[in-house]
């Protein structure tokens, strides 16, 4: 009912390859339905996102040596979550949403087929095949259809990239200052994209030395 027509064949050739028969999908509004596609595709394609591979083999080498991660993230508190819940429901279709829910699906028609040359990529440490990585950055789009918002405004869900980025740096350079060494984990994008955060280390004066 809300999607243009040709959004809506793409979506459903998708979705009837990742999820099959469920129509209550279809009752969602469109970005909840596209991240939860999205997520499906992934799951068939062997692959995840999030930090599942990761985090437990940290987590168990931080146990081992009794040693506690310092946390980086920006925690946010609604006052009145089922407050924003219904607003957010109200809230009308904008061009961002649309934006955001057409290059999730370019991700899954056109990236997935290669995410798992990526992902050997990223596992073996192959640092020119990471950089050199075609990618579809869906986030400033999808970032955009959450947070400009009445809801976001109302509830003060405000500046979120920024005030994350900031928390980071904060902690890392905290980090950097007291510890002989210091290790952190982040997204591999966030580490090679021209405006990420070592570049802003390297900014601030850091030697930033690459993977051969």
């Amino acid at each position: 009912d809300v999607l243009p027509a040709d959004l809506y064949a793409r979506w459903s050739v998708l979705k009837q390859r990742y999820i099959g028969r469920d129509g209550g999908i279809e009752k969602k509004r469109p970005l909840l339905a596209v991240y939860e596609l999205y997520g499906k595709a992934l799951s068939r394609s062997g692959l995840q996102s999030g930090g599942g591979v990761v985090t437990p083999v940290i987590e168990g080498a931080l146990k081992a040596r009794g040693m506690k991660r310092t946390p980086t993230q920006l925690k946010i508190t609604l006052e009145d979550p089922r407050g924003a819940l219904a607003d957010i429901r109200k809230e009308p279709l904008k061009p961002q949403d649309l934006v955001c829910f057409s290059k999730t699906l370019d991700l899954i028609e056109h990236e997935l087929p290669q995410a798992a040359v990526s992902a050997r990529a990223w596992a073996v440490g192959d640092w020119t095949a990471i950089r050199n990585a075609a990618r579809i950055d869906e986030r400033a789009a999808c970032d955009s259809a959450w947070l400009d918002t009445e809801t976001a405004r109302k509830h003060g869900v405000r500046d979120i990239d920024t005030r994350v980025r900031t928390k980071w740096l904060e902690t890392a350079e905290a980090s950097l200052r007291r510890n002989r060494i210091t290790f952190a984990t982040m997204s591999v994008w966030n580490l090679v994209k021209p405006d990420g955060y070592l570049a802003a280390l390297q900014a601030k004066g850091y030697e930033i030395e690459a993977p051969e």
